[in-house]
Parts: structure tokens; sequence; C-alpha cells
């Protein structure tokens, strides 16, 4: 019998003072408990415990052995026990005792002197042990269960105690791959700390490792969460955690490994139908995840290809997932933002019927409504088809389609509560409120509440700014402020106060701003104003500048693919192209617009293309044409006739007179064209001295310069790129035009070839056609 810390809590007279009744009775208690200790249990132990425990002087700790002892001879000790915690209420082996006694017929009874008995002895494994039992087999709560547990853990380091909190114990019914109780508790650190410890013991148990992965991925710690889980399939292949794996790779945004696994899990398991939907289902949220991220218009039509066939393999097995028409449903609201041809393109199954925006967004409607009458209760379902009704307004212009989609808003605003999540559901009904022909008030009053909600709402701030905008109010400019200071990348907002920037006669900062909205995210809208911006400039005599103009241009010609056949956007895209040096894709921009105002501009591309426009050229490209029909001996000679400034720097370059060189480029660096001077120097052959080199270096900006002279300086010279190099954040500026990369790689042949020599005409043959720009 283990005696409890507070067995011999009643006080309890010294050797000195003890009477005689006292020490015949401390006698008696001390045989009992040898007897007790031996498993003696006879007739003269039961008379004994008898005559002490009925004693009219006896006291708790006399009642309390005599009914350990009746409880040993397998008779009732109750009446012993009720007289025992009577004269000790502090005594919490009676209670204890009782508790055990009355847990087949009072559990709730058993359960209150359980508890009272661990709280006057909260580090007694026994008792804590006996509690967590009955807890368990009356299905407690593992927030009931967890403090007790807890407490003893602190002194005790027993295998069930340890077991007991990394996992709910086998007296739980129906319960297969049970979470620990810190798990059930999100008391993760905890979690983690008892399931190392059991994994160290028994690192062959894969549930306990699925458990330590489950603990380390809801903690945050997802790259351990992955080894866990890769060393639960290093031992069993086959094991369902895959699923998981993939879950947190995406997580990790480790797309291409997530998809390795997503294609294992299929090769292995062709006929598990309904898990391979669910794999299938976190492919195509993976696809989506990387259509977020490119750009290009071919990168976008592979994804977007993909997730369609992976979602007619879901959708023909009408899976009850709710999740699985809302991703048709985002997939199709994604198509219906480009032409005709990108859509035809995507090899859509032919029983959906989508062939243009106006299909895909009625489509993506139906999905989304399918996805709701699955679960009417979900705020973000409500959300999606209004959505896609307003998209539908917009193709079809019909304001019962905003009506709707303000009903479906003003229902999710109900069910939500979030903060958040109901200032966007009001920014939303914004919208549709004022396509439905709202009044302004109404249209102001859902802006306000929005922001009341949630004050970095950038969407709502830039709708705001809009709004002021068109009503002629001085907040407009810092609302717009604002909205760019919480959501820097937001394309339209950067277009909107670019178009503020306009009317405010400041063209510059306008031009500046489209600028931005282009980088972040290419769109129409975007693209038509900075045509507009350049063409201003232009014709106000300032000359376009590649350095100022758009770096990164492939992603731009992508927004031609949400643009229809026939649309003016095209030949502003068509302009931008011809002007960044992309003339093969300005030619068929320009010949996809189909407007005479893009015949000008056509032919001044096909002009600068060698490519055939008549005898006779349109007014104002006389001097192209002509210029097209020079030899490059003529065209040199004009250009050392007419601009005085080539002549010399070409004589300086040849002679190597770097101090000159330096002279001439600080006198006349803006009216210099580095592409000019690259074109020359690779044409008629001239020698690249290096001190010239270095002067270059030194007296035009990086950015400029080494997309030309792309030079091996000694290791004490530092040529601008090193700090650039080590910024992980920020990539050196290039040249933007195509055809001055193209004299980049030529020049950067001719110097590996021979850096300070004359060419040969067997070194001249291994080169490309200099000519062929």
């Amino acid at each position: 019998m283990a005696d409890s810390p507070s067995d011999t809590k009643a006080d309890e007279p010294s050797e000195d003072v003890a009477s005689p009744e006292d020490k015949a009775r401390k006698l008696k208690r001390e045989s009992l408990s040898r007897a007790l200790a031996e498993s003696r249990i006879d007739e003269d132990v039961l008379k004994l415990a008898d005559e002490l425990g009925n004693a009219q002087d006896a006291k708790c700790e006399d009642k309390l052995i005599a009914a350990e002892v009746k409880i040993a001879a397998k008779q009732s000790p109750l009446q012993l026990l009720v007289e025992a915690g009577k004269l000790d209420v502090h005594c919490d082996r009676a209670f204890f005792l009782l508790g055990k006694l009355l847990k087949a017929k009072n559990p709730a009874k058993a359960k209150a002197l359980f508890e009272r008995s661990v709280k006057l002895a909260p580090s007694n494994a026994e008792y804590v042990r006996e509690l967590d039992d009955l807890l368990v087999s009356k299905g407690a709560s593992a927030l009931e269960r967890l403090p007790y547990l807890e407490t003893l853990s602190e002194v005790h380091r027993a295998e069930w105690l340890t077991e007991r909190l990394a996992r709910f114990d086998h007296f739980l019914k129906n319960e297969k791959d049970i979470l620990s109780l810190y798990l059930a508790t999100s008391n993760y650190i905890k979690a983690i700390n008892k399931l190392q410890l059991l994994t160290t013991q028994n690192p062959n148990c894969m549930q306990r490792w699925g458990l330590l992965a489950y603990a380390y991925q809801q903690n945050g710690h997802l790259k351990a969460a992955a080894e866990s889980y890769k060393k639960i399939l290093t031992a069993d292949p086959d094991s369902h955690h895959a699923i998981s794996l993939i879950r947190v790779l995406m997580l990790l945004k480790d797309y291409e490994k997530a998809l390795e696994q997503c294609a294992i899990w299929k090769e292995k398991r062709q006929n598990h139908s309904e898990a391979n939907i669910v794999v299938d289902l976190l492919e195509i949220q993976i696809n989506a995840k990387q259509y977020a991220g490119v750009k290009s218009a071919g990168e976008k039509q592979l994804i977007l290809k993909n997730i369609f066939r992976l979602l007619w393999n879901v959708i023909s097995e009408k899976p009850p997932y709710s999740l699985a028409y809302k991703l048709a449903g985002d997939a199709l609201l994604k198509a219906s933002v480009f032409n005709a041809g990108f859509i035809k393109s995507l090899e859509m199954n032919p029983s959906w019927d989508v062939t243009c925006r106006v299909s895909a967004a009625r489509q993506a409607s139906f999905y989304y409504l399918a996805a709701l009458k699955i679960n009417r209760n979900s705020v973000l379902s409500w959300y999606d088809l209004a959505i896609a009704l307003l998209r539908q307004f917009k193709l079809e212009n019909n304001k019962e389609f905003a009506e709707k989609s303000a009903l479906c808003l003003k229902t999710a605003i109900g069910m939500s509560k979030n903060s958040a999540e109901k200032s966007k559901l009001w920014t939303v009904l914004f919208e549709a409120l004022r396509y439905s022909g709202n009044s302004d008030a109404v249209q102001h009053h859902c802006l306000c509440r929005a922001l009341q909600l949630n004050k970095k709402n950038a969407a709502a701030l830039v709708r705001l700014a809009i709004f002021y905008f068109v009503h002629n109010k001085p907040q407009s400019h810092q609302c717009f402020e604002r909205a760019l200071t919480f959501d820097p990348y937001n394309s339209p907002a950067w277009c909107a106060w670019a178009e503020h920037a306009r009317q405010n006669n400041a063209f510059y900062e306008a031009e500046s701003l489209t600028r931005q909205a282009l980088t972040f995210k290419p769109n129409s809208l975007a693209v038509r104003l900075f045509c507009i911006y350049t063409i201003y400039n232009i014709h106000n005599g300032k000359p376009f500048d590649m350095l100022t103009g758009i770096q990164d241009f492939p992603s731009i010609l992508a927004v031609r693919d949400i643009i229809d056949p026939g649309d003016l956007t095209l030949v502003h895209l068509g302009v931008l192209a011809d002007l960044h040096g992309y003339y093969e894709e300005a030619v068929e921009l320009l010949e996809a617009a189909q407007n005479t105002v893009s015949d000008i501009h056509l032919k001044r591309v096909k002009i600068k293309l060698g490519l055939n426009i008549g005898p006779q050229p349109p007014k104002g490209l006389g001097k192209l044409f002509k210029w097209s029909e020079m030899p490059i001996e003529m065209l040199n000679y004009e250009l050392q006739t007419n601009k005085q400034i080539y002549p010399d720097v070409f004589d300086y370059l040849m002679t190597g007179d770097a101090e000159k060189l330096k002279e001439k480029f600080v006198m006349h660096y803006k009216k210099l064209c580095m592409p000019l001077i690259v074109a020359e120097n690779i044409v008629f052959q001239r020698p690249l001295p290096d001190n010239c080199v270095l002067v270059l270096h030194d007296l035009v900006p990086r950015h400029e310069l080494i997309d030309f002279f792309p030079t091996l300086l000694p290791a004490n010279i530092d040529n601008g790129l090193r700090c650039v190099e080590k910024d992980e954040v920020e990539k050196p500026f290039r040249y933007s035009h195509r055809y001055a990369k193209k004299l980049v790689e030529l020049l950067a042949e001719r110097r590996r070839i021979i850096p300070n020599k004359e060419m040969t005409e067997m070194q001249l043959d291994d080169l490309s056609d200099p000519y062929d720009l």
C-alpha cells in the first residue's frame, strides 16, 4: 500500500507526552500495516481492525487503516471511510478510497471525491491516474483532463503518464489515429516535447511520428513536419500521410516537389478513386498558386489547360465536396478574362460549352451555385457567387445580375463574424449597388462601413478615392496614397491615381504612376494610358528613352491575350512593342487591330524590318524609308556628317585617347546613344582599348553600360555590378530594347574572340551576320 503524503496529517503527540492509549493505538496501526504489506489478512487481523476502527476514541488514521484492511478482506469499509473523512476533512486518502468504492455505483460522486483527493495531494500519481481513468470512461474533454496530468508531470516521469499526455488512452471507443491531449488544447509546444520523447523511446511507431508531424505543422514548423512525414513514407510508402506531406509542401511553397508527390501517389494508386480525387484537388490548388506567380501567357495557358483537365476528372465523378465546384468556378472565372482565341486553346471539355468570355462566366456561376448548395452556411460560397454574377454583369450589361449579386453579398454579411471579411464584403457590395443604380449616399455608406471594419482595406480606399475624384472632392489624393501604402502592388490603383494626376496637368507624374501599374500587374488600361503619355512626350519634343521604358516588356505583351481582335488597345500595345524593339510582335498586334489608325504604325514597323510596303511611303515616314534603302556605308556617312559628336567619339575609341573621350562624354552625354556606338563598333570592327572602356565604366551609368560592355575588369576595379549582384531584392536595370540586346550578344562574342585586335576574314566567318540586326 502506498502511503499518501498526507496520511498522517492529524496531529500526533510526541513520544514524550503520548498517553498509553495513543501508544497502544499506534502499535495496533503498525501491526495492521505489516499485515497489509504481507497480504496476511486473517481473523485476528480483522478482529484487531474492528477493535481499532470502532473504538470510541478512534482517530482518522485509526479508521483509515481499519478501512484498508476491510478492503483487502473484500468487506465494505463505507462506514469507516465516511467517519474518517468527518474526523479529518484534509485526509486525501479517505476521499480517494471512498471514490474507488463508489466508482461503479455513483460515478458522479466518485468523480467529486477523486477531484477532492487530487486537490489535497496533486502530486500523488495513484490519485491522478484513477481520476483520469474515470474521466476517460465518462468521455471527458481534453481541457478537463489536462490540468491534472500536467501538474503531475512536473514531478513524475512515469511511462503511462507520458503516453497519456501524448495521446488519449485505450478507454476511448471508436478512436483510431487519436490526437494528443496537448494537440486537442492547441498546446503544440508541449505536445512536440512529449511526442519527441515518445518517438525517441520507440522510433518505429509511425503513429507517433504522424502525431509529431501534425504538431509541427500546426505550430508552424513546416520543414520539420515535412521531414517527419517523409520518415513515415520511407517506412511505409503506401501511407496516406503522403497527402499530408503534399499539403505541407504547398505551405512551404515548394510547388515542384508537391507536384512530384502528387504524381507518385497517382502512379501507385490508380484504383483509389476517392483518394485520387483529393490528390487531384490538391494538384489543382498547387497549379492555381503557380498561376498567380507567372506573367508569361504561354505558362498561364499550360497551367490553365492542366487545371481544366484535372477538374474534368474530378467533376465527372460527381464528388460531394464543395471545394471541387469552387475550384471549377475559380478556374472558369480566370478564363473569362481572356479572349475567345485563348479560351479555345485551353481545350476544355466540350460538354461545358465554353467558347468565349460570356459562356465562361456563366459556367463559373453555375459551379459556384453548386458549391453553395452543398455548403449554404459558407460565407465564401456566397461571396464567390456574387463575384461571378458581377462578372456576368460586366460582360452582358444586365442589371439583374448586379441586383442578385447584391442579395448574395447581403446574405454573406449577415453570416460573417470576421471584421476583415465583412469589410471585404462591404467593398464588393459597393460595386454591386453602383451597377444596380443605387444612390451616391448608399454607395458612400458601403465604403465607409468597409473602412470602419478594416482601416487597411486597400480596395475600399481605392474605390473611395475614385468616388471622391468623380465628385471633385480633394480627399481623393489622400485616399490614393493610403491605399498604395497598404497595397503597393494594386495595379488599378496606380492607374486611377495616374488619371487623377493627368486631370491636374501633372503629366510626368501620371506617366510614372502608369509605369508602376505596368510593372506590378499589366492590364489593358495601363497599356493605353502609358502609350498615350509616351506619344504625348514624343510629340512635345521629348524622345523615347529606353531607360525610362518598361524593363520587362514580355510580361506586357501577355496583355494581348485579354484583348479582343479589333480593339484599339492592340494599337497602343503595338506602338509600345515598336518602341521597345519587338518589331515582329508589333506587326502581329497592329494587323490584329484591324483599324485604320494602325495603318501608319504598321508600315513604320515593316520599314524597320525591311518588309515591302510599296513604292511610296506614307506621309511622315519618308526619311525612315530613305534610310532603310541606304547601304551601311551611306548610313555611316550620314551619321558622321549630320551628327558632329559621333566622329570624335569614334576617333577617340580607335586611338585610345581616354581623356578626350571622357571630356566629350561629359559635355554631350544626353545626346549620345550607346546602342548606336555599339552598332558602329560591331559593323566596322573598331578596336576596344581597355583604357577607353574603363572611362566608360566611370562615366556611363551602370544600368546602361553593363549591357553593352560586359568586360572583365581587374580585381581591384569595381565594375558596378558586385554590390548589385549581392542584392537579392532588386535586380540591376537593363535595356529593354530587344535589338539592343542583340547588339550586346554580338559585342560580347566579338570581345571574346579578339579583345584588342583586328578581326581576320576567317574569324568574321565564325560570327553571325553583323548586318542581321
